[in-house]
């Protein structure tokens, strides 16, 4: 006589094959994704330029200013220019930054940081745009 238990033990299917497949598909997704290193604090769209060199992104800070004139550094916002002179001044003089302004921002506002970034000595400054189209 055949006892029950083996019937019902050859019936159980294999699941180390679902295992494996479960494993490859997330490598395959951890692989395959892209992690952002910056995220911008303010929703912004940068002016076109036809000219321009690609700049290294190593070790550039970055400052965002929004159509409306908000400054953001660091994952700070700020309303004026004037408020990021202390974040500035623990900074060694070597720095380097991006400045990422809305493409409609005000010009007055581009022209407030970059003489805060001159008056705490920092020359090293770049301006973000998207690649335009030829014409």
């Amino acid at each position: 006589m055949i006892s029950r238990r083996k019937e019902d033990s050859f019936l159980a299917p294999d699941l180390t094959p679902l295992i494996d497949v479960t494993f490859l598909l997330l490598i395959f997704f951890l692989v395959s994704s892209v992690f952002k290193k910056e995220q911008q604090v303010l929703k912004l769209t940068l002016p076109q330029s036809l000219s321009g060199i690609k700049a290294s992104p190593k070790n550039k800070l970055s400052i965002h200013i929004s159509a409306l004139g908000i400054i953001a550094f660091n994952g700070k916002a700020v309303s004026s220019g004037k408020e990021l002179e202390p974040d500035f001044l623990k900074l060694p003089p070597s720095s380097s930054f991006k400045i990422s302004a809305d493409k409609n921002t005000a010009y007055e506002k581009v022209i407030e940081v970059l003489d805060i970034l001159k008056k705490n000595n920092f020359h090293q400054v770049s301006l973000v745009t998207t690649k335009g189209k030829k014409i």
